[in-house]
């Protein structure tokens, strides 16, 4: 294996692409200091897997994209090709058989290096591996870098046995080795592992044990389960026939309730036209009767105006009349007293004739003339009281001549008034036309009463139809379900039939022995499986399972799937 040829496009100083090739025999690069010459062995040490940037003169891996100038951007990415002979070398596993290898590392700035060969893309390793075989790589000391000779000449003899056995060619056989040194222990660690899972699946079987009783108990008490649902569905079956029946009756009861409403509407409809043709004639003899009344009613409020007037004059006359007897009582007692002053005069007269005295008779003339005096004054008074009596007898006369003639026509009035009154009751009292209207209303308010009811009870006939046909409806639904859920009794009877008849010759494990449950699980997982328990992976046996695609499902909070406690094949 020898190099034909390297292309170089970002690394370090070599920013454009550049093709070196390299024929046989010697090949030399020659240039003054900083013109890259180191680069190029840099470069190639890197293609072969070298990981220390360090090694690459730069502080980190990113360092070997060119970091640009004051005339020139910095790059993005670096790649390097190394072209091999590999006529007599062997390609790594997956590369096809070719004269020449053609091995790229390409480092993204911030994303790591990716390495192909011939195209396809591999590991570091694989790089790493396929140049140690060869008895080379980025370590070898056949790429001699400045001052390597001189730290070879001052190495450590461990460091100096590296570079003899990379010289003799069996260097990659330590990372071989070292490989081979993993793999011993990772299949050390597998033996361990194969020991403890023998252990959980002896544990499992036992736990499985006592899952294939339960299983056993679970299938009889299914069984048991089936025929009582069975015996359920037919009772509901039967119940569910029975109120068919029975809505069936209702409904043709109803049938015949709105037939016999619907017949009692037309009647009432023909009694309610009959009366309204009836009607305005009765409203015509109506209005006549209630013209008539309102004038009665008219008169009746004049007679009571005219009998409100009489008894006012007759209450005046009688205060007249009251007047006039107090001033006759007045006038009798003036009467009375001038009597008594007379008197008593002509005594005083009598007396004062025997009387000789001067003086005497002087006081006695002086006082019969003061009652002289009182005496004339008594009697123009008692005249003038008699004029007023005579004056008060006429006025009363007068009075009493009104208050009889008041009384005549108030009684006249209140003869008015009754007969008015017996008018007005008669008028008011239903007469045959009214009574005919009001037996007409009536009737027709019958007539609406008997609609309406006719009405309801063919709404209410409707709604019973309605009830019946849902009922009935129900009925054929769940009859329909029991009718499937025995079809599908009866093929999972006949299917056991088929297998128990035709025993297979060839027994087949069931799907149980492939599971392994979470201790406390058992049980949840043989209500899983239910009667498909027994059902078999294998593809040849009778009962088995055919798989399905999983489906993502979104549990509750806190819900955890029983997946992730039982451990089965995909």
């Amino acid at each position: 294996m020898h190099i034909v040829e390297l292309r170089l496009s970002g690394f370090k100083s070599f920013v454009d692409p550049v093709r070196l090739v390299i024929e046989a025999g010697l090949t030399g690069v020659v240039g003054p200091n900083g013109c890259g010459k180191s680069n190029l062995l840099e470069a190639v040490r890197w293609a072969m897997g070298a990981t220390s940037a360090k090694a690459m003169r730069a502080g980190d891996m990113d360092d070997v994209i060119f970091a640009g100038t004051n005339a020139r951007p910095a790059r993005e990415h670096a790649e390097v090709v190394l072209v091999l002979d590999a006529s007599e070398t062997k390609p790594p596993p997956g590369i096809p058989a070719s004269d020449t290898l053609e091995i790229s590392r390409r480092i993204k700035r911030e994303s790591g290096s990716t390495y192909r060969v011939n195209g396809k893309e591999v590991r570091a390793k694989d790089v790493q591996l396929l140049f140690a075989d060869a008895s080379t790589g980025a370590n070898s000391p056949a790429l001699v870098r400045q001052g390597q000779i001189s730290e070879l000449i001052a190495a450590k003899p461990e460091n100096r046995r590296r570079v003899l056995e990379e010289a003799a060619g069996i260097g990659g056989l330590h990372a071989r080795r070292h490989e081979a040194d993993l793999k011993l222990a990772a299949a050390s660690a597998n033996l361990l592992r194969l020991d403890e899972v023998a252990s959980e699946i002896e544990a499992q079987r036992q736990a499985l044990k006592r899952q294939a009783r339960l299983a056993e108990r679970y299938r009889g008490l299914a069984n048991e389960l089936r025929r009582t649902e069975a015996l359920a569905l037919h009772r509901r079956w039967t119940d569910a026939s029975e109120t068919l029946a029975a809505a069936q009756a209702e409904l043709r009861a109803s049938e015949r309730d709105v037939a016999a409403a619907a017949e009692m509407a037309s009647a009432a409809r023909r009694a309610a036209d009959e009366a309204l043709g009836k009607l305005p004639a009765l409203r015509e003899e109506e209005l006549v009767a209630a013209t008539v009344l309102r004038r009665l009613e008219g008169e009746r409020v004049g007679l009571e105006r005219d009998l409100r007037d009489a008894e006012a004059v007759f209450a005046r006359a009688e205060e007249a009349l009251r007047r006039l007897s107090e001033d006759e009582e007045r006038e009798t007692q003036m009467r009375a007293d001038a009597d008594a002053s007379l008197k008593r005069l002509d005594l005083e007269s009598r007396g004062l004739s025997g009387v000789d005295n001067d003086g005497a008779l002087a006081a006695a003339q002086t006082k019969f003339d003061a009652l002289d005096t009182e005496c004339r004054a008594k009697e123009s008074a008692l005249e003038a009281m008699v004029s007023a009596a005579a004056s008060a007898n006429a006025e009363r006369a007068a009075l009493e001549t009104s208050v009889r003639e008041a009384r005549a026509r108030l009684g006249r009035a209140e003869e008015r008034l009754a007969s008015l009154s017996r008018d007005i009751a008669e008028a008011s009292a239903p007469s045959d036309v009214s009574k005919r209207i009001v037996d007409a209303e009536k009737h027709v308010a019958q007539t609406q009463v008997a609609l309406e009811a006719a009405r309801a009870a063919e709404t209410a006939a409707e709604a019973a139809l309605k009830d019946a046909d849902a009922t009935t409806r129900a009925a054929e639904m769940e009859r329909a379900r029991h009718e499937r859920r025995r079809d599908e009794i009866a093929a999972e009877v006949r299917a056991l039939e088929q297998l128990a008849a035709k025993p297979s010759g060839k027994s087949f494990p069931p799907v149980l022995a492939d599971i392994d449950a979470a201790p406390g699980y058992e049980k949840a997982v043989a209500a899983a499986l239910g009667d498909d328990i027994e059902a078999s992976l294998a593809t040849a046996a009778p009962l088995r399972w055919a798989g399905a695609e999983t489906r993502a499902t979104a549990w509750p909070k806190g819900v955890t799937p029983l997946a992730d406690h039982v451990t089965a094949p995909p």
